[in-house]
């Protein structure tokens, strides 16, 4: 699922209880097609009005759609854990090992002479 789809579903699990669908439209050109797919994949639903009196939005996000978010933030952080991890492993330690060995190097040159 792309970015922008998660835009979205981000946006009705934020906003979904007070937005109507110009809302959506305002944040998201391409916002009809969007929750579309939203609806038919079974992550948001229509809210009918008849239902709850107190509800004034368009749409909710179901189980599924809440599941489904909390496990893409839960791999994006781990996603980004893992990039610290690379950088650490790949460029800093390297780094320290080759100024530590330079400087042993000079130091021993310079005991020498």
């Amino acid at each position: 699922m792309s970015d922008n789809y998660i835009s979205m579903l981000k946006l009705v699990n934020e906003c979904g209880d007070m937005a109507d669908l110009g809302f959506y439209r305002r944040k998201d050109i391409g916002a009809d097609s969007r929750l579309e797919a939203l609806l038919s994949s079974g992550l948001i639903r229509r809210h009918s009005p008849s239902s709850d009196n107190s509800y004034i939005g368009d749409f909710e996000i179901t189980g599924k759609g809440y599941a489904f978010l909390s496990d893409y933030q839960l791999s994006m952080q781990k996603s980004e854990k893992a990039k610290k991890q690379q950088l650490i492993s790949n460029i800093y330690i390297p780094l320290a090992v080759t100024i530590a060995s330079n400087l042993i190097i000079e130091l021993i040159k310079v005991l020498l002479l």
